[in-house]
């Protein structure tokens, strides 16, 4: 009968939304936000660099 109603309360707490968030969920979130961050970090510095290039070549620099 408990774990009935364990399920049930499961279910509930799944129907409103909110998915249970566990150590592995978080370490997850984490490590593809930290990854995100150095993906961006790397397009930024690619970015960078062109446009000094380009200002350079202008002679705006």
């Amino acid at each position: 009968m408990k774990e009935n109603e364990r399920i049930t309360r499961d279910e509930l707490g799944y129907a409103y939304g909110s998915p249970p968030v566990t150590f592995t969920w978080m370490f997850s979130m984490l490590f593809l936000l930290l990854f995100g961050l150095y993906i961006l970090s790397l397009i930024l510095g690619v970015v960078n660099r062109f446009l000094v290039w380009f200002f350079d070549a202008c002679g705006l620099l």
